[in-house]
């Protein structure tokens, strides 16, 4: 059997380092400005189906509340014209508008490592 040789480290010359390096930086920018609009999209993901939960329970909630008004009142055989009832409706609709809470946002430790991260590959580009 023939005897192993060394392995030396192989060498290869790179004809314009400078542009392969731009171009590498650029390549992981546009990684990271995809990240980036990937978390964006997570999070208002989440918050879309918060606020879809949110409405369901608030929606099952009037209808309890109904419910307990339809029990509590007496029962009679008179109907209310249509229009009459829509234009209540309405005007009780406009006077008890329901108050929305504002919550403070919570700053995302991944969209903010992402933009570090952005930020200096695009200071390298722009020493290059």
């Amino acid at each position: 059997m023939a005897k192993k040789k060394e392995e030396s480290p192989l060498y290869v010359g790179i004809e314009d380092p400078i542009a392969l390096r731009r171009q590498l930086l650029e390549a992981t920018r546009d990684i990271l400005q995809y990240l980036k609009r990937y978390e964006e999209f997570k999070r208002v993901r989440e918050e879309k189906l918060k606020l879809i939960s949110e409405m369901r329970a608030v929606s099952d909630e009037i209808g309890r509340l109904i419910w307990r008004i339809k029990k509590l009142l007496p029962k009679t055989g008179v109907r209310f014209p249509k229009k009459k009832i829509e234009l209540e409706e309405t005007r009780l609709l406009e006077e008890t508008k329901p108050k929305v809470k504002k919550k403070e946002k919570k700053p995302e430790s991944a969209m903010e490592k992402i933009e570090k991260e952005l930020s200096a590959i695009e200071e390298k580009l722009a020493r290059l």
